[in-house]
């Protein structure tokens, strides 16, 4: 079951310190990269790394612009379906959470070519999945000291 979208944004928002999320170009914070960034660092950064850059072999490096070739469509379709050793979202997370979280993906590529690359800190806790793409999936809760 997910979260309920309001607590999780909160609590997340409220315990990680952070970069302010403004667009490249703009100076304006956006409440969708807001969400999409508390999104990624809970149920994605544990393999794709907190700032964009993969922990694991199989995981691509958001941050160095590995598969941002892609459309929106087809990017959003792997999230849903899983690849590779990523599980499947679709049906365990909001549909408007999965877009957001896109969303702050390619706002890290953004950051990243033009010479500002996100730092996030770790957050208060995350969620980890086995690094063998054919094992079954079970999610580990990593609460970091």
């Amino acid at each position: 079951m997910a979260p309920k979208p309001g607590r999780a944004g909160a609590t997340m928002a409220s315990l990680c310190l952070g970069i302010a999320l403004v667009s490249p170009s703009a100076a304006t914070v956006d409440p969708i990269l807001e969400r999409g960034r508390t999104v990624f660092l809970t149920y994605c950064a544990g393999c794709h790394g907190f700032d964009g850059l993969a922990f694991l072999p199989f995981a691509p490096s958001f941050a160095m612009g590995e598969r941002m070739y892609k459309s929106d469509y087809e990017l959003l379709r792997s999230i849903r379906r899983g690849r590779n050793g990523m599980p499947s979202w679709e049906g365990k997370l909001p549909d408007d959470w999965l877009t957001a979280a896109l969303a702050y993906i390619r706002f890290m590529d953004r950051a990243g070519r033009e010479g500002a690359p996100v730092a996030n800190q770790v957050p208060a806790y995350f969620f980890l999945f086995p690094t063998n793409p054919g094992a079954a999936r079970p999610a580990y809760l990593v609460i970091p000291d």
